[in-house]
């Protein structure tokens, strides 16, 4: 499927882990209903991490296009971003309000992993 996961990808997966586990402590301290945060939260990171890989599915098989067939691949790639962070939602809902603020704040990782990138990358090359 993939033809060589790229550094900046598991850079990304490394972050949004690290945010969604931040995330997760946090509401296992304020939030009464702890389960169905921490559920929330974790659906959140499959989501958000599912969404990494096809974003770069997306940006890899785009490459091999010109034009159109570019777009194209890039529109049916944000498709199916969507129509997952849209299912997502709905089974959030129906665990409760908490699960749906917990699988929020699980997907919108992904733009604090994009901010601390830089130190993921230090982090990865320097073990």
């Amino acid at each position: 499927m993939f033809r060589r996961i790229s550094d900046i990808v598991k850079e990304l997966v490394l972050g949004i882990f690290a945010v969604d586990l931040l995330i997760a402590v946090i509401g296992l301290i304020f939030v009464p209903q702890k389960a169905v945060f921490s559920l929330g939260v974790l659906m959140g990171f499959v989501v958000a991490v599912i969404m990494i890989f096809s974003m770069h599915s997306s940006i890899e098989k785009a490459m091999d296009f010109e034009g159109k067939g570019a777009t194209f691949q890039c529109v049916k790639g944000y498709i199916f971003r969507t129509v997952f962070l849209i299912a997502g939602f709905v089974a959030a809902y129906l665990l409760g309000m908490w699960a749906v603020l917990a699988y929020f704040l699980g997907v919108m990782s992904i733009k604090a992993a994009a901010y601390l990138q830089p130190h993921t990358k230090k982090f990865l090359h320097h073990m």
